[in-house]
């Protein structure tokens, strides 16, 4: 509540993007599917999708912006209120009536989700991690109207939201993607809803699997920790496309061709604008289109070569696991989902067994997808993509981060085919059953879940940004500064994988426009050789901080000829090079 009360601002925006963009996309599923869709359906899919008219208002708003004039901001929301209530007030095409109570409860976890997220902002000086300065300097970049720091980036639609969000609601952009990242992980969980209840028809289930989807796993929310913010967004907005493209095959013969060109035109839209957010997500749905033509071979196939598939399948999933668990890079790959995610990954996997019984294509298609997300891995990209040497279809944090969709729906589908088990046995458990599971999984993330900021990846303290605002308001402004650097390890390969901001330092180009540079955070300061390339690169000042990864300064405090101290904070210092004579 006292994250609302300060960042009031950014989260009425944000919300009334999300609000009016879910209100629109509602409008045209409505007028395709009228009353073949319940309210609760309509409710999941829309909200799942709301990133897709956002990103595409964002752009819109760019545009304006730039032909028009900076100060388009509140004109352009009053027109776009103004005609998104006019379609969702317009007489619709009807809704399938079901249960009430499971809207409510689907808006109850949705309130509930967002103002639990809130949470995380509370603890957070700075958005985390080194990702987060870059995804800084690019929405500063685009406020200002200079792109030229955009060329060789390939994925900026989260920017251009957040440079939209930060533009209407006048506030900091480090505010706004804190704020930003929590909104998505409040309404990610949602999407899982839809495609439980419509192929299985319970609407248990499908609130189970959003429960797994929000708490089951500390995935994908410690992608924040780590600065993931255009994976994240790319990934909020693929559980949709993934729920439109069955549709869309499925009624292709049962609505008009005008309706089935419109639906067409959503997935494909979707599809864009979700690689536009990441561009790696033009690999899942590479995955996901292999997975699903293997899938409908495998369902044509008789009785013995059927098993044998599933069997070549698991033992390739199998065979990937027990893999990547000896490579120290990717060792980590796994833990949100067995070290720290066992309980709720084992309940899961017994699930899974009802599931095949109801849903044998779902098991098949699951065991496949993630067999070749973990393949993916292990298939490199060369020099295919400049400036990303030795890069891989997809990366260890992606896949990480992606592995809790899948299982949630696995779950989803797998309590519905318990609870027709159990029914069809005549059990008297069987709609206490259900229920006690929802339970389980509630108390296992009460006592296990955490909602702050993670020690980790916190590089920013309270010091490093008064250090910071010291050095704008008493350094010049052509300074050369050296900061710290780690390298990035994310890869299944001995070879340099490129760097990253090791401290706070990090922040310094971001936030204030000083030029900075970047040695190892390993570098000894005591060797004449260190002082000699600072004078070669003609840096003016170090900085080092005390979170991260930051300088070891004891080589620079014995030298006091060479290196000047001139700030001493607790956590963050400043030094002149002072010896290059």
């Amino acid at each position: 509540m006292t994250v609302a009360a300060t960042h009031w601002q950014i989260l009425l925006g944000t919300l009334l993007v999300l609000v009016l963009s879910q209100a629109f996309l509602y409008y045209v599923l409505n007028k395709i599917f009228a009353a073949q869709l319940s309210a609760d359906e309509y409710y999941s899919l829309s909200l799942a999708g709301w990133m897709l008219p956002a990103a595409l208002l964002s752009l819109l708003w760019y545009a304006a912006r730039t032909i028009l004039s900076p100060g388009i901001d509140i004109p352009f929301l009053i027109i776009l209120t103004t005609i998104c209530l006019a379609l969702f007030f317009r007489k619709t095409g009807g809704i399938f009536k079901a249960s009430q109570i499971t809207l409510f409860t689907l808006i109850f976890l949705t309130l509930l989700f967002l103002v639990l997220r809130l949470v995380f902002v509370s603890k957070a000086l700075m958005p985390l991690y080194f990702d987060s300065a870059q995804h800084y300097l690019f929405t500063r970049d685009i406020l200002a109207g200079t792109t030229w720091s955009l060329a060789n980036y390939y994925h900026l639609g989260f920017h251009f939201l957040t440079a939209f969000l930060a533009s209407i609601s006048r506030a900091e952009i480090n505010n706004v993607m804190l704020m930003l990242g929590q909104v998505l992980l409040a309404t990610m969980p949602l999407s899982a809803f839809f495609p439980v209840r419509y192929w299985t028809g319970s609407n248990r289930a499908g609130i189970f699997a959003v429960l797994l989807a929000a708490f089951g796993w500390y995935m994908p929310a410690h992608a924040m920790d780590w600065g993931k913010y255009p994976a994240l967004s790319s990934l909020a907005l693929i559980p949709f496309v993934l729920s439109i493209a069955p549709l869309a095959l499925q009624t292709r013969t049962a609505i008009p061709t005008r309706k089935a060109w419109l639906l067409d035109g959503i997935l494909l839209t979707g599809i864009v604008v979700s690689i536009f957010l990441h561009s790696r997500a033009l690999i899942v749905f590479g995955i996901l289109a292999l997975t699903w033509a293997a899938t409908s071979i495998w369902q044509r196939l008789p009785g013995l070569p059927r098993l044998i598939a599933l069997g070549i399948a698991i033992l390739a999933l199998v065979s990937a696991i027990l893999f990547i668990r000896v490579e120290g890079i990717l060792g980590p790959l796994f833990d949100p989902y067995a070290a720290k995610g066992l309980l709720v990954t084992s309940i899961v996997l017994v699930l899974a067994v009802f599931a095949y019984r109801a849903h044998p294509s779902l098991i098949f298609s699951s065991i496949l997808s993630a067999a070749l997300f973990l393949g993916s891995l292990f298939i490199s990209l060369g020099d295919l993509i400049p400036s990303y040497v030795n890069a891989t279809l997809l990366d260890r944090p992606f896949v990480e981060m992606i592995l809790y969709f899948p299982l949630a729906l696995l779950g989803g589908f797998g309590l519905a085919g318990l609870e027709h088990y159990l029914q069809s046995k005549n059990m008297p458990l069987s709609k206490a059953v259900p229920v006690l599971l929802i339970l389980l999984v509630g108390v296992n993330a009460f006592f296990k879940y955490e909602l702050y900021p993670s020690d980790c990846c916190d590089i920013v303290s309270s010091d490093d940004l008064k250090a910071i605002d010291w050095i704008d308001h008493n350094l010049p402004q052509d300074v050369r500064i050296m900061t710290s650097s780690t390298d990035l390890n994310v890869l299944p390969t001995t070879q340099y994988q490129g760097s990253a901001g090791g401290d706070a330092g990090t922040w310094i180009n971001p936030l204030i426009r000083r030029t900075t540079l970047t040695m190892p955070f390993t570098t000894d300061f005591s060797q004449q050789a260190t002082l000699d390339t600072l004078c070669q690169l003609q840096v003016d000042y170090v900085y080092v901080g005390k979170t991260g990864w930051p300088f070891n300064d004891s080589g620079m405090s014995t030298q006091p000829d060479a290196y000047r101290i001139l700030l001493d904070l607790p956590n963050a210092k400043v030094y002149q090079v002072a010896g290059c004579g």
